[in-house]
């Protein structure tokens, strides 16, 4: 799906993903040190663009490229398989300073849930990324269950975040986004 307006932040924003990201979302997917915990991606940077053009017309699948106030892509975001009041977060990579990282993790929490109104949002994290582990935890997760796959060959766990414990996250999150800048 194709979400027409840009969530704006203080030092990021979210937009939509176009055909023409193509190159770069196939770029931060090769990126062996970002995407050591997700599934790797194969193909061409054509088979990339032939993604987004039928993400772009999946139901309930939004795909943004975080990118700075002056334009540069520096980051992927998503919010997808929505059904009713709950969707999942994922497809979270970035290349920013730890500022407009945490602004862009923010601006997809409130797209999900004060945008396109969701009330429980879907966090999957690989057992050993430690390091997201706890990142989604201070927006308010919690660990509801663990589940091996076998394509990653190790337990992933399953996170939810409550539009209520993020609302009592959020105003800390912003304060330090702010004193950090």
């Amino acid at each position: 799906m194709v979400w027409n307006e840009t969530v704006e932040g203080v030092y990021v924003r979210l937009r939509s993903a176009q055909l023409e990201d193509a190159q770069f979302t196939y770029e931060i997917r090769q990126d062996k040190e970002k995407t050591r915990y997700i599934h790797s991606v194969k193909g061409s940077v054509d088979n990339q663009r032939e993604w987004l053009r039928q993400q772009r017309e999946r139901e309930g699948d939004y795909f943004f490229i975080v990118e700075t106030k002056d334009g540069d892509p520096i980051g992927t975001t998503a919010v997808y398989n929505i059904h009713g009041d709950e969707g999942e977060g994922g497809r979270i990579l970035l290349y920013g300073t730890p500022v407009q990282n945490a602004e862009a993790t923010l601006l997809g929490y409130d797209f999900a849930f004060y945008v396109y109104g969701l009330k429980k949002l879907w966090l999957t994290v690989h057992e050993e990324n430690i390091h997201v582990q706890g990142y989604v935890k201070k927006f308010g997760a919690r660990e509801e269950y663990r589940k091996y796959s076998d394509d990653m060959g190790a337990n992933l766990i399953y996170y939810m975040v409550t539009e209520e414990r993020y609302e009592k996250k959020r105003q800390r999150i912003m304060k330090s986004i702010e004193l950090l800048a």
